[in-house]
């Protein structure tokens, strides 16, 4: 098992598998900045998370990308995961969930920035996740 810890500070990707963007998929984004830092994904039917790597850019702009890990959440953290994306539609809005077919919407019910706070508020308080010992399954490229 290789974890989190060992690849985020290595960035030795030939020590797990990649994965093809056919077979990650993904649900919401958690982090975005000019396209997603992290989220949850979907692999073979299970609930990972996602998160940025690197970037990668070569000479010309239509080979840059971004590199991910895939991460194994356990039990807990899954649904601690889940609790904060239902917290974030219910008082932010949807506009970080994906379509069905992994990508972005680009619309979906987003509420008054008055409402934001609802979130915001418990989120920074509350929310302190540790993934440093979780086990990495892969990475990917977007």
């Amino acid at each position: 098992m290789i974890k989190y810890l060992v690849l985020r500070d290595t960035q030795e990707y030939a020590k797990v598998s990649y994965l093809s963007q056919e077979e990650v998929k993904w649900l919401w984004i958690t982090d975005y900045f000019d396209g997603p830092l992290e989220g949850m994904v979907e692999v073979a039917a299970e609930m990972f998370l996602c998160k940025f790597a690197e970037e990668v850019e070569e000479e010309a702009d239509e080979n840059w990308f971004r590199k991910y890990w895939i991460i194994k959440l356990t039990p807990v953290q899954l649904d601690i995961e889940i609790y904060w994306h239902q917290e974030f539609c219910k008082y932010v809005g949807e506009h970080f969930v994906c379509n069905e077919d992994g990508t972005r919407k680009t619309s979906g019910p987003k509420h008054h920035r008055i409402e934001w706070d609802k979130f915001y508020k418990p989120y920074k308080r509350n929310y302190k996740p540790d993934f440093t010992n979780n086990e990495v399954i892969g990475w990917c490229q977007l």
